[in-house]
């Protein structure tokens, strides 16, 4: 359906106006569902004593169609351009995870980034926040690096948005920057690691 409605934007015969409508109307859709205000896609982890490994692409939801994803050479697959997202936000991602007990948590992000000030904040379905990653020490693009928070968990379905602020004490304005205009530097994300203490 997509290449036959690029094929129609290009020989003319779809708007700009027409796909852009046509957009809303499924996002309004799918916004008065009631998976979307539990925010609940699918995508549920429970979570078992000891370590628990949460690839990237597992997300249960995403803030920016702009992220891609690709494979490592391990075969893995991890999420990139998540600096920022079209309209110059940061990007964030939810992860469903169900806890076993209400407890404090280790919190881990593998990741890879060229920007030092990346910083990594998690909140709750409130939007209360729960813990800051810091990113400082992770700064060479060609290598991963596993950083570490603490973070508390109430017993059963927990959402958490994970925020990737590369730019932690800038606010973006709602602007469209144009494609041309991103930020070189990125954010790589492979894994959620979450660990019992």
């Amino acid at each position: 359906q997509a290449a036959r409605a690029l094929a129609s934007y290009q020989r003319g015969e779809l708007s700009l106006a027409q796909l852009q409508q046509n957009a809303i109307w499924i996002l309004k859709a799918v916004m008065k569902t009631n998976c979307f205000h539990k925010k609940d896609f699918g995508k549920i982890h429970t979570l078992s004593e000891g370590k628990n490994v949460i690839s990237a692409i597992d997300v249960n939801g995403l803030s920016s169609t702009r992220v891609l994803q690709d494979k490592r050479e391990d075969g893995t697959w991890y999420l990139y351009h998540l600096n920022r997202d079209c309209r110059s936000q940061r990007t964030f991602v939810f992860f469903s995870v169900i806890a076993p007990k209400e407890d404090d948590y280790t919190i881990s992000a593998e990741l890879s980034t060229n920007c030092p000030e990346t910083q990594i904040w998690f909140y709750d379905s409130d939007e209360e926040k729960l813990a800051t990653i810091f990113c400082d020490s992770a700064v060479d693009e060609n290598a991963w690096y596993t950083l570490d928070a603490k973070i508390h968990l109430k017993q059963g379905l927990n959402i958490l948005k994970m925020v990737f602020a590369n730019e932690p004490n800038t606010e973006y304005p709602y602007a469209d920057m144009g494609w041309e205009n991103f930020p070189k530097e990125d954010i790589k994300f492979a894994n959620l690691i979450i660990t019992t203490l």
